[in-house]
């Protein structure tokens, strides 16, 4: 398929969603001050946080980022080394002294 049509597929399908995204917007009623003691909107997704979510318990999923982390073997081992430039391909290191002093001396 050729880029612009891509592109322009994309674009009809952007002004339908934001379309259809305000006709959805204009038919829902403005919601009216609360009067319940937790202050929460009758509209809207306080009600589902509420209801679901609120007294859920959460499992922290995340793991830390280390060379021994497990990962599929398609994708090889992990290696880990200084952020290159995407154009350069050089090393790139942080200057955290230079970062403040130009943020506190700015002209």
């Amino acid at each position: 398929m050729p880029r612009t049509l891509s592109y322009a597929l994309a674009a009809i399908g952007f002004a339908m969603l934001l379309a259809a995204h305000n006709r959805a917007a204009d038919s829902v009623p403005t919601p009216k001050a609360s009067t319940e003691s937790s202050g929460a909107a009758a509209y809207g997704l306080w009600p589902i946080y509420d209801q679901s979510l609120k007294n859920a318990k959460y499992i922290d999923l995340t793991h830390t980022l280390t060379p021994s982390i497990p990962v599929w073997k398609g994708f090889g081992p992990s290696t880990f080394g200084p952020a290159l430039g995407a154009f350069t391909g050089r090393s790139q290191h942080l200057n955290i002294s230079a970062l403040i002093h130009n943020q506190m001396f700015k002209s």
